[in-house]
């Protein structure tokens, strides 16, 4: 069970999080939503101990406070980050299996059983034709496939990912949920997930939090907080929200003309008589 209790984070002389609490019990997915600038990669940054913050974050009741041993929080928390920088001349497979230094000793080298749990994440996750490619080499998404492969190498309990699909196509995008949610209902991994898609956070994610200027502003199953007011007020966006198979669906729409937005709530606009003529010269009295 991942725990985050009044988190707060200060960046550059402000406040960017401001008392932050959510549960994900084990084997649950939360998504978090919000607008740009809203908090959402600090919450995930303060969860994976990337970033100095206030309050606390427990793993399955173990604290990890800020300066945490990094094997240890990495044994706990595995990260994906929204942009990784990827060495280009390290194979896809080499780069994976760092994902295991939180299983070696200090001075141990990988074992069989690192070279198994690698491969088999490979394979799951289609680069297993990519296998002994170097980075440099990969497109965007094969590269943030590879990052992906490098985190559930960690077999960590929590699973925590800014944005992994920003950069994939619709089909590896449908590939990497539904191989997180595969492996969260096998193995009980907890997912913690920011995502701009509403659409795909309603259909994977068993409840939603929405951020806001760093406070949660609304947080439930996304059926509650996915609704068109809410949509309006946070995002900005004139959406309908009808039923899915999988959970509600966000569907923009184009906002009514002003004209037609004054005539259905029945509001006069100027007659003819009132409405300037080409050329017409108006008095300023």
């Amino acid at each position: 069970m991942l725990t985050v209790s009044r988190l707060c984070v200060d960046l550059g002389g402000r406040t960017v999080l401001h008392g932050v609490s959510a549960a994900v019990p084990t084997g649950g997915w939360l998504a978090v939503v919000g607008p740009n600038g809203a908090g959402k990669s600090t919450l995930l940054r303060a969860v994976a101990g990337l970033v100095e913050h206030r309050g606390s974050v427990e793993v399955g009741g173990l604290a990890l406070a800020p300066g945490t041993d990094r094997r240890r929080r990495a044994r706990a928390v595995a990260y994906v980050p929204q942009r990784s920088v990827l060495p280009p001349t390290m194979t896809v497979t080499d780069y994976v299996l760092l994902g295991r230094f939180a299983h070696h000793s200090y001075l141990g080298a990988e074992t069989s059983r690192d070279r198994r749990v690698t491969a088999a994440v490979v394979e799951r996750l289609g680069l297993a034709a990519l296998a002994g490619r170097p980075l440099g080499q990969l497109s965007g998404g094969e590269g943030q496939r590879a990052v992906l492969a490098r985190a559930l190498a960690q077999e960590a309990p929590v699973l925590v990912m800014d944005e992994p699909t920003t950069s994939l196509d619709m089909g590896h995008s449908q590939l990497v949920m539904e191989l997180t949610d595969e492996l969260r209902r096998e193995t009980g991994l907890t997912v913690l997930w920011t995502v701009h898609d509403l659409n795909l956070a309603a259909q994977y994610a068993d409840a939603v939090l929405l951020l806001h200027d760093g406070r949660v502003a609304t947080y439930g199953p996304a059926e509650q907080v996915l609704h068109p007011a809410t949509v309006s007020r946070y995002f900005g966006a004139t959406v309908e929200i009808v039923a899915g198979s999988h959970g509600p669906v966000v569907v923009p729409v184009r906002p009514l003309p002003r004209a037609a937005a004054y005539a259905g709530a029945g509001a006069a606009g100027p007659g003819p008589a009132e409405r300037p003529q080409p050329n017409e010269t108006r008095s300023s009295k």
